[in-house]
C-alpha cells in the first residue's frame, strides 16, 4: 500500500537541512559530528514522503559516509493571497474627530489584514479600493462618489455604509449623520470584520480573513438616544480607585460601543472637584469614605501590589498628604497629554474566584451551626476550610488582575474577609487547643 508520493526537494527549504548526522563511527562509540550542507557535492537530498496527515519526511545524506537524517516538516503557511491596495480618503476641512475615525479606521486595516494606509485628502493612485470616510458636505468625495443619488436620512446619531465607486474603483462610504456617526461608522464596519469591543480592550478574530466590504449597505439608528456611562463612584474596586491612563482607556472603548454620555459621579469627601465657594475653599479630602486598605505580606495577591504599603489611587499623593498636594496632583494630571493575560485566562480566574468565595460562605455557614451547637472542634474544621478557600479565591483572581478595579477588590476582600477570619481561627485554635496552622 502506498501512503504517499515522491517529491522533489525544493530549495525553498534547503536551508532547513544543514544538521548532525549518526555516523558509523558513533555506532562504535567513536562520536563524530558532520554537518550536512547543501551543494557541496558530498550532501543531497535522497528523497521524500507526503503522508496522509499532511507532513512530509526528508531524507539528506551524506553519500561518501554513508549516513542520513531524516525530518519530519509541514507546509503551515497558507497560499498567497493578493493584499489590495486600500485608500483612506477624508475631506479638505476635516476636523479632528474625522481625522480620528480615518486614523482608527487605516490603524484597524493594518491590524487586520496587514493592509498600510493613511488617511490623505487626495485619492491614492495605486489604491484598487477606496474607503470615503465622512458625509457628502464633509467630504467632496463622498458627494463625487454618491452623484445624483441622495444620502440617506439620518439623524445626527445615524450610521452609513455605502458601496458606490469614484472614477472607476470601487468604494465604501464611510460616514453618519455627524462626525460622532461617522466614528461609530467605523466601528461598525471593523466590527462587521469581526473584531469585538470589550471594556478591556478588543478582541481581534483569531484567524486573519481576507480584506472584503460589506455585502450590502447598512443605516443603522440607534433605539436608545442616551447612552450613558457612570464613571468614579465611591469605592476601592471601582473607577474611584483608577488612574487617568485607565479612565482614557475605558473611554475610547466605551466610544467604540457607541456610548454618548458620561456621569461623572462624585461625592464631596473625594479630592477629584477643587471646590470654592464664596472665597470659602475645602481643605481636605480622601478616597472610599477614609476606609483603609493596607498592603501586608500575608495577604493573598500580594504580589500585584509591588512596595505599596496602602491600596490607593496611583494618580494621587499617599494618604496623609496635605489637601493642596491632592488638587495640584489632580491639575497635573488634567494636562497630560494622552498616551495581558490572555482574556480566556482572565474570565477563567475570575470564574474560580466565584465559586472559591461559595465555597467560603458555604463553609462559614457550617461553622456558624456548629458553633451554635456548641460543637468546637467542628467549627474550627468548617472556619479553616472557609479560610483556606478565601486565600484561593483570592490567589485565582490575583493571578489574572488586570486594573485598578481588580486590585481595588482584591484589598478590599482581604480586609475585610480573609483578616478577620484569619482572626476568628486563631481565636477558635486557642479555644479548641490546637497550635494555629492558618495559611
Amino acid at each position: 500500500m502506498t501512503i504517499g508520493k515522491f517529491i522533489l526537494p525544493a530549495v525553498a527549504f534547503s536551508w532547513l537541512f544543514a544538521s548532525s548526522v549518526l555516523t558509523p563511527q558513533m555506532a562504535r562509540g567513536e562520536w563524530q559530528e558532520h554537518r550536512i550542507r547543501q551543494g557541496d557535492g558530498k550532501t543531497g537530498h535522497i528523497g521524500a514522503v507526503a503522508l496522509p496527515d499532511g507532513h512530509i519526511v526528508s531524507a539528506y545524506g551524506h553519500y561518501q559516509l554513508g549516513a542520513a537524517v531524516l525530518i519530519k516538516w509541514k507546509l503551515d503557511a497558507e497560499p498567497a493571497v493578493a493584499v489590495p491596495r486600500v485608500g483612506v480618503q477624508i475631506g479638505p476641512k476635516a476636523n479632528d474627530l474625522q481625522r480620528y475615525a480615518a486614523d482608527e479606521l487605516a490603524g484597524y486595516l493594518g491590524k487586520l489584514f496587514r493592509i498600510e494606509a493613511r488617511p490623505a485628502v487626495q485619492r491614492p493612485e495605486s489604491a484598487d479600493v477606496l474607503l470615503l470616510v465622512g458625509a457628502p458636505g464633509t467630504n467632496p468625495a463622498v458627494a463625487k462618489a454618491l452623484g445624483k443619488e441622495a444620502w440617506p436620512k439620518v439623524s445626527d446619531q445615524g450610521i452609513v455604509l455605502k458601496k458606490t465607486s469614484l472614477d472607476g474603483k470601487p468604494a465604501l462610504i464611510v460616514g453618519g449623520g455627524s462626525d460622532a456617526a461617522t466614528l461609530w461608522a467605523v466601528y461598525e464596519l471593523v466590527e462587521r470584520w469581526g473584531v469585538r469591543y470589550l471594556l478591556h480592550g478588543d478582541v481581534l478574530p483569531q484567524t486573519p480573513a481576507t480584506f472584503r466590504l460589506p455585502d450590502a449597505d447598512v443605516v443603522l439608528e440607534p433605539n436608545l438616544r442616551v447612552r450613558q456611562w457612570r464613571t468614579v463612584n465611591d469605592f476601592a474596586c471601582g473607577p474611584e480607585s483608577w488612574g487617568l491612563a485607565e479612565h482614557r482607556r475605558v473611554i475610547d472603548q466605551l466610544a467604540k460601543l457607541r456610548f454618548n454620555r458620561i456621569f461623572v459621579n462624585v461625592y464631596p469627601y473625594q479630592p477629584f472637584l477643587d471646590l470654592e465657594i464664596k472665597g470659602v475653599r475645602r481643605k481636605s479630602a480622601t478616597l472610599w469614605y477614609d476606609f483603609q486598605y493596607p498592603i501586608t505580606p500575608d495577604m493573598p495577591g500580594r504580589s500585584l501590589f509591588g512596595k505599596e504599603a496602602e491600596f490607593w489611587n496611583p494618580d494621587l499623593p499617599p494618604r496623609g498628604a496635605g489637601y493642596q498636594d491632592l488638587a495640584a496632583a489632580r491639575r497635573a494630571r488634567a494636562s497630560s497629554s494622552l498616551q495581558g493575560q490572555s482574556l480566556v485566562d482572565y474570565w477563567i480566574g475570575r470564574l474560580q474566584f466565584g465559586v472559591g468565595y461559595f465555597d467560603t460562605v458555604r463553609a462559614f455557614r457550617r461553622a456558624a451551626r456548629a458553633d451554635a451547637d456548641g460543637q468546637r472542634a467542628e467549627t474550627l474544621r468548617h472556619a479553616e476550610a472557609a479560610l483556606k478557600h478565601t486565600r484561593e479565591a483570592l490567589e485565582a483572581y490575583a493571578r489574572v488582575a488586570r486594573d485598578q478595579s481588580d486590585r481595588g477588590a482584591i484589598a478590599t476582600m482581604a480586609e475585610y474577609v480573609y483578616r478577620p477570619l484569619k482572626v476568628k481561627v486563631a481565636q477558635l485554635q486557642k479555644q479548641v487547643g490546637q497550635r494555629s496552622q492558618t495559611p
